[in-house]
């Protein structure tokens, strides 16, 4: 091996390694928004407009929300009119909804429910 590849070598290892240690944090969060959008992406679409400041108001799919046994369980004792205000869940209930919302308000109408957070993003 010629002496230019071993200093290439003995130079780009530790520069690689400090540029991977500068930025593990970005890279963890990118793999928990690639990740989590195979286990939550309504989670994963709560860290990405958090992170990226896509918008201000972030309306989540609402397909499985319907589904959630915890958000399933809490609608049947619900009556028209009322309010559930910072409604908290163990994580093993519904991890998937956790990683989204968790605790959140819920209020039911005549028309359905609504399901809410207050998420302060950051905005710099």
């Amino acid at each position: 091996m010629s002496s230019k590849k071993q200093i290439f070598i003995f130079l780009g290892i530790p520069i690689l390694m400090g540029i991977l240690f500068v930025l593990r944090y970005k890279i963890l969060v990118l793999l928990c928004i690639f990740g989590g959008y195979f286990v939550s992406p309504e989670g994963s679409a709560v860290l990405t407009n958090y992170c990226f400041h896509e918008t201000d108001t972030l309306i989540l799919d609402s397909s499985y929300l319907q589904r959630s046994p915890v958000v399933v369980k809490l609608a049947k004792k619900m009556r028209v009119g009322q309010t559930v205000k910072c409604y908290g869940f163990k994580q093993y209930k519904d991890y998937r909804l956790s990683y989204a919302l968790n605790p959140f308000t819920i209020s039911r109408s005549k028309h359905g429910y609504t399901i809410s957070q207050w998420i302060a993003f950051d905005t710099t």
